[in-house]
């Protein structure tokens, strides 16, 4: 069995948001207290990206139920001497490190070496 066998990709809906935002808060090391300290109060820090999940395709990776991994893209339009092209602005780009290597290898092994160009 391949370890990517256990994994589930979806994309991300309001009940993930408590783990998407741990897992933001992880990555870019943001603490509650720093939170606090600028003014958020704990059910606005919440909230605020729930949006994210509503404005933008959240795709993310779970291993049994646990979110270990996740992008967003937010379609935008990008006018380019007067001819629109449909563009994706990619951002949340998160992993938990034990999850890193492992993701990588198994994408590899798919046949999804564009990813690592």
């Amino acid at each position: 069995m391949n370890a990517a066998d256990h994994y589930l990709t979806r994309y991300l809906e309001a009940k993930d948001l408590d783990q998407y935002n741990a897992l933001l808060r992880y990555t870019f090391q943001v603490t509650e207290e720093e939170l606090t300290a600028t003014g958020w109060k704990d059910d606005e820090i919440k909230q605020s990206k729930f949006p994210v999940l509503e404005r933008a395709d959240v795709l993310g990776c779970f291993d049994g139920d646990t979110l270990v991994s996740q992008f967003a893209v937010y379609p935008l339009k990008m006018n380019i001497y007067d001819t629109v092209y449909h563009v994706g602005f990619v951002t949340s780009v998160c992993t938990y490190p034990e999850y890193t290597v492992q993701i990588i290898d198994d994408f590899r092994q798919q046949g999804n070496d564009f990813f690592f160009a």
